[in-house]
């Protein structure tokens, strides 16, 4: 066995034992966004079955009057890497950057229901199938965020809560990309049409990779 594998199986004994390792980490995010600095704690407790309770808290600061928000995560599933690494549509930062597993970052910043108003995605889960999952939460006119679980009701099995692969702010059309399977993927577009105030689906095709 090389030194590697000796590593794991020295990290994964010292797990079995000590029965509730918990390990914090912080992340803060200053240039995402105009109007406010974000961070994120996470506190990842290992339990003797390997699977991590993990508790997240994001707290959101406005940049000129530092009122302060805390949005807070809870999941049982397999650790999510956080590099404290964010994208910002807003700024600029890291938009053009290659995306694996559709894994946009810790933490995105978008306009995501084109009302003009910087709405935010934190990474909340990790999917063998779908890769990176997102909680998306929307900014409010009086500039909280709220938690909104229905967005665009892709919050099931056949469509995951994925981050868009684009967001075209002229035609207010958001485009995701689905793996059905190792030879397939599935494209979706949705265009918000404001006279009914309802997201329209508008294209839905599935194809070969």
């Amino acid at each position: 066995m090389n030194k590697r594998g000796c590593h794991i199986c020295v990290f994964i004994l010292l797990l079995s034992v000590f029965d509730g390792f918990a390990q914090k980490k912080s992340c803060k995010y200053s240039n995402l966004s105009r109007i406010f600095d974000f961070e994120i704690n996470v506190t990842d407790k290992q339990t003797d079955s390997f699977e991590h309770i993990e508790n997240l808290t994001v707290i959101v600061r406005n940049k000129t009057t530092h009122k302060t928000q805390k949005l807070y995560y809870s999941t049982t599933e397999v650790t999510i890497p956080f590099d404290c690494v964010g994208r910002s549509y807003v700024t600029n930062v890291n938009k053009g950057e290659s995306v694996t597993d559709g894994d946009m970052g810790d933490i995105v910043i978008a306009d995501l229901n084109f009302d003009g108003k910087e709405d935010l995605a934190v990474r909340s889960e990790a999917s063998n199938a779908f890769g990176q999952l997102y909680t998306f939460y929307f900014q409010n006119k009086d500039g909280s965020f709220i938690e909104n679980s229905d967005f665009l009701k892709i919050g099931s099995l056949e469509f995951p809560t994925v981050f868009p692969t684009n967001i075209n702010v002229k035609t207010k059309i958001l485009t995701f990309k689905i793996a059905i399977n190792a030879m397939k993927k599935r494209t979706v577009k949705f265009q918000y049409n404001s006279k009914i105030d309802k997201w329209v689906k508008v294209y839905n095709v599935i194809s070969n990779y």
